[in-house]
């Protein structure tokens, strides 16, 4: 899977992480997480707390993997669900500008998805980090522009994405730098009119806040 991309010495602890997320329940309603796995440190605690409180929700750990099908197929199946009633992003700099995030983003946005759902899926972000006044336009606008302009993807990343726009969703534009990814996850999160939730760990609140969100979503 996705381990790969971690540090050799990081893995005992992602592995750890990713064993005490709980199996979804795909016959029931659920959540979608999308994240940038760079961030799994933060994200895969913010996972399991929120199954404790309840939340039925789907991640990439291999548990919720579906045998002998492969990586996309599994996560674009995730979303295509009826029972998939919406999607958590855990925004970072890392998740903006990840090729496969903006895969996931925009697939909900595409055909296949909008036969199950009509008006798309509900968008809910959470972030990871202090953005002022909430302004991410501003943030991709200016800061990640500046900094993701001129860095192109790999010649692996570009040609996955051709890949995914050819075969499963066509309206996605090209993406050739970082900030083409940045660009394409915000007008997803302005079309879907998103709703914000602040990360904070340590607070039963932060999990109480997202619970109030997405129960609305989820049941």
């Amino acid at each position: 899977l996705l381990e790969n991309r971690f540090d050799e010495r990081m893995r005992p602890m992602f592995q750890k992480l990713q064993k005490e997320i709980a199996i979804c329940d795909r016959t029931m309603p659920y959540l979608y997480i999308t994240y940038s796995t760079r961030d799994a440190e933060k994200v895969y605690p913010a996972v399991k707390a929120l199954q404790e409180a309840g939340i039925n929700v789907w991640i990439d750990v291999p548990q919720n993997f579906n045998t002998g099908k492969g990586y996309n197929s599994s996560i674009f199946e995730a979303l295509e669900a009826p029972e998939c009633k919406g999607i958590l992003f855990f925004m970072t700099e890392s998740s903006m500008t990840s090729a496969q995030t903006c895969k996931e983003i925009a697939y909900a946005d595409s055909p296949n998805v909008k036969q199950t759902h009509n008006f798309g899926l509900a968008l809910t972000i959470v972030e990871l980090f202090d953005l002022e006044d909430h302004d991410r336009e501003k943030w991709v606008e200016g800061e990640l522009y500046q900094k993701f302009k001129e860095v192109h993807l790999s010649p692996e990343e570009f040609n996955r994405i051709e890949k995914y726009r050819m075969k499963y969703n066509t309206r996605l534009d090209s993406q050739e730098t970082r900030y083409d990814l940045a660009k394409t996850i915000l007008d997803a999160t302005k079309q879907y009119e998103a709703e914000y939730v602040d990360f904070n760990a340590d607070s039963t609140l932060f999990y109480d806040a997202i619970v109030k969100k997405v129960a609305k979503q989820v049941y």
